[in-house]
């Protein structure tokens, strides 16, 4: 099963996003807060920069999987508040459906490939 976290402080958003994951054949996780209790390792965090829940959920998914790819979206340009965690990709809202389920599909390659 490829997980992938949703941390969207707006519902609207991450309702969307819910259902870009699903329709790029990932299974969508969404979640508020800044924990994630899944017994399975996600292939990838899609996360809001601007959300302080949001990155220290990032932060504290790589403290469990250094190499899981987070993917950032936001209105805003990139920030030194996330430069640790690397991201995977930086999407500036708005953007093309087809460009999250791009930077989806490549954070999961990625994932599988550090698995090994």
């Amino acid at each position: 099963m490829a997980i992938v976290v949703i941390a969207e402080p707006h519902l609207q958003v991450r309702a969307l996003f819910v259902h870009v994951v699903r329709n790029a054949g990932y299974v969508p996780l969404p979640t508020a807060g800044p924990e994630y209790a899944g017994a399975e390792r996600p292939v990838a965090a899609l996360i809001e920069p601007a959300s302080p829940d949001a990155v220290a959920l990032a932060r504290s998914l790589r403290e469990r999987y250094p190499e899981l790819p987070v993917i950032c979206v936001s209105i805003y340009p990139p920030g030194p508040e996330i430069a640790d965690l690397r991201p995977s990709a930086y999407l500036i809202k708005p953007f093309a459906i087809s460009e999250l389920a791009q930077a989806l599909d490549v954070a999961a390659s990625a994932a599988v490939h550090s698995n090994r």
